[in-house]
């Protein structure tokens, strides 16, 4: 589902909608107008304040007559509301629900039928079972009569100064509330389905973008729960100070998420774009400074620093966000979404605190909207990314299907070629094997000659098996303890030919290694079978052996194999190891261009190394063997 960003939008738009329609329909509701007095360092006691209203013939005290709400902006005095109601109205009782949720202390003065004023008092700094309503807002039930009452309110918060006392009828009230917790829960559950049907997708990916999204999400779903009274009566019951930090707390962790958000999804870094990666690293630190502020009581001194500079920011992101629009940047114009929708709620805010805007309609939830608008763009950056990256995954299982596909095909066609090769060695060997008997008991002048062709062809037969089973993985390392000095004497005298060439040292001093037999006898019979046939005939082929250390200071073997140079000439030295090489003067004598090749790869296979080297008169390969053998090299080849 969220791999198609359109349904996001639409179930969100639905959400608005419907939350607009439902915030617009207070029938049996009443905004109550309000004048206010501004208490400058909060220390008038309400005894004071009603002496000096009393006093106050011309009601100086207590200016204006709002009547859409009240907003004092981030401050640390007292505000208080001074209102009359009317008994008349309210023949069925009277609730009086003062908003927003999140407003510190809250304290009532209402006269009974003598006149004498009762306190009150609620906010988010009381416990949530001392509420006289268990709701989430502040809601005070009156004994108002048939008379006209005025009452007094205190206020006194470190978040925003903002006040809208409405009253209601009781069951119109409980009504509108039912319907609020229906689509809060309704709100909380969108963000909840997002974060897990989000986690499903973004499980295992490493792209950070998707992750600060993520964190994003939870905490915009913990500003809904927390801003709207839901901490205090879900998560913070007894806990009124952590409850009532929390609302600057989520406030400045959706700046910090919001400014992360745009950093990532705007590909932001200090090379390309200096200044704005500074302003947002600026947000995310300023915003880190809030939270503190929040926990440590400066956030009202802070808040207001912290407001103007995200609106700078959202500015600067909309003008960045515009040139990769015109840039033809995918999802550009979902980052200016979320940034303009950013400017909205922050300048929205600012004009309700400076008096401009209605409270009643635009200063309760304009934060919210905002933030609820970011996740919107936010979302559908991250589900086209999702679907990008699905599409990536399943073009990959396509072309790992047809890799698969292609392996099998070329191993089944390597197991018919290897059954095929060892059918046509079987089918070759017999027969020449027959005729070699024959030639053995003949005397003819031409008998040593056809005996070496025979050789030949055996030899060449031999290394198209041994190369087809190296490459298929079916010969093992097998190590054993060899001393190689009497070892490559016994080889040298089954040689088939031309034994008497062969120049090696005596055996003075046993010399031990840990190799594999068969792979050395492979090795050793190309390389010497090598030098005697493309040297001149009755040259000698020097074999000689010697202790050296290692780069790594380990000992190790050196074995070199000399001859003059034949006829045949000097082969490339960068291709004299590729299978099927044979130098253009070698054509005229049998060979597969097979032997060094499985010569080099058998090395490596033993952990060695060979060099090839010539010069006028010579070849000379030199060969490397670690004396002690690594355990772990004995392993399928």
């Amino acid at each position: 589902m969220l791999t198609r960003p359109w349904y996001v939008l639409i179930v969100f738009i639905l959400f608005l909608v419907v939350f607009v329609l439902n915030r617009t329909d207070t029938e049996g509701a009443s905004v109550v107008p309000v004048q206010v007095w501004q208490d400058v360092g909060a220390q008038a006691t309400f005894e004071q304040v009603l002496a000096a209203d009393k006093l106050s013939a011309d009601a100086s005290w207590f200016q204006g007559a709002l009547r859409e709400g009240f907003s004092g902006g981030y401050s640390r005095d007292a505000f208080w509301f001074k209102f009359s109601l009317q008994g008349q109205d309210y023949p069925e009782g009277l609730l009086l629900q003062a908003q927003p949720t999140y407003l510190d202390y809250v304290t009532l003065y209402w006269p009974d039928d003598q006149g004498v004023y009762h306190v009150y008092e609620l906010g988010d700094q009381h416990a949530f079972n001392e509420r006289y309503i268990l709701t989430r807002g502040f809601v005070f039930p009156l004994d108002i009569g048939d008379t006209t009452r005025i009452g007094y309110l205190r206020l006194k918060t470190d978040s925003s100064a903002m006040l809208l006392l409405q009253a209601w009828q009781p069951q119109a009230f409980y009504s509108q509330n039912h319907r609020e917790y229906f689509y809060f829960a309704l709100a909380i559950g969108i963000g909840l389905s997002l974060l897990f049907f989000n986690s499903l997708q973004i499980l295992g990916r490493r792209e950070p973008s998707f992750h600060v999204f993520m964190l994003f999400l939870v905490v915009q779903v913990l500003a809904i729960v927390v801003i709207n009274g839901f901490g205090s009566e879900f998560l913070f019951a007894t806990m009124p100070r952590v409850d009532s930090m929390m609302v600057g707390v989520v406030t400045m962790l959706l700046l910090i998420t919001i400014s992360l958000g745009h950093y990532y999804f705007l590909n932001l870094s200090w090379r390309e774009t200096p200044i704005l990666f500074s302003l947002t690293w600026g947000g995310i630190g300023l915003g880190i400074v809030g939270v503190f502020g929040a926990l440590l009581d400066f956030y009202v001194t802070i808040t207001p620093l912290v407001g103007m500079y995200a609106i700078v920011l959202y500015l600067a992101w909309v003008v960045y966000g515009l040139r990769r629009v015109i840039q033809r940047d995918a999802y550009a114009h979902w980052v200016v979404f979320a940034s303009l929708s950013g400017i909205f709620s922050s300048v929205a805010m600012i004009f309700v605190l400076l008096g401009w805007l209605s409270v009643e309609h635009i200063g309760l939830y304009a934060y919210q909207l905002g933030s609820v608008c970011a996740v919107i763009g936010f979302q559908m950056i991250v589900s086209g990314k999702i679907r990008e990256a699905l599409g990536r995954n399943r073009q990959l299982m396509v072309e790992k299907l047809t890799a698969k596909k292609l392996i099998q095909q070329e191993q089944k066609k390597q197991r018919e070629q290897s059954q095929f090769i060892a059918m046509l060695t079987h089918e070759i060997k017999t027969p020449l094997s027959v005729i070699q008997i024959v030639l053995s008991n003949l005397q003819h002048r031409l008998q040593p000659h056809a005996l070496n062709a025979i050789a030949d062809i055996s030899n060449v037969l031999e290394r198209c098996v041994i190369s087809e089973q190296f490459e298929a993985k079916a010969m093992r390392l097998e190590l054993e303890r060899i001393e190689l000095c009497s070892w490559l004497q016994m080889l040298i005298q089954h040689l088939d030919r031309s034994k008497e060439r062969m120049n090696c040292p005596d055996c003075v001093e046993p010399i031990w290694l840990e190799s594999d037999a068969t792979f050395l006898k492979i090795i050793f019979n190309n390389l010497i079978e090598n030098a005697l046939k493309y040297s001149p005939a009755h040259s000698v082929v020097t074999l000689e052996w010697m202790r050296v250390s290692a780069v790594d200071g380990t000992e190790e073997l050196e074995i070199r194999v000399r001859n003059f140079i034949g006829r045949e000439g000097v082969p490339d030295g960068d291709k004299i190891f590729d299978k099927y090489y044979r130098a253009p003067g070698a054509q005229r004598t049998t060979g597969s261009g097979l032997g060094l090749y499985l010569v080099r790869e058998l090395v490596d296979a033993l952990n060695g190394r060979i060099r090839f080297a010539a010069n006028e008169t010579e070849i000379l390969f030199t060969l490397y063997l670690p004396l002690q053998a690594e355990k772990h090299e004995s392993t399928s080849r």
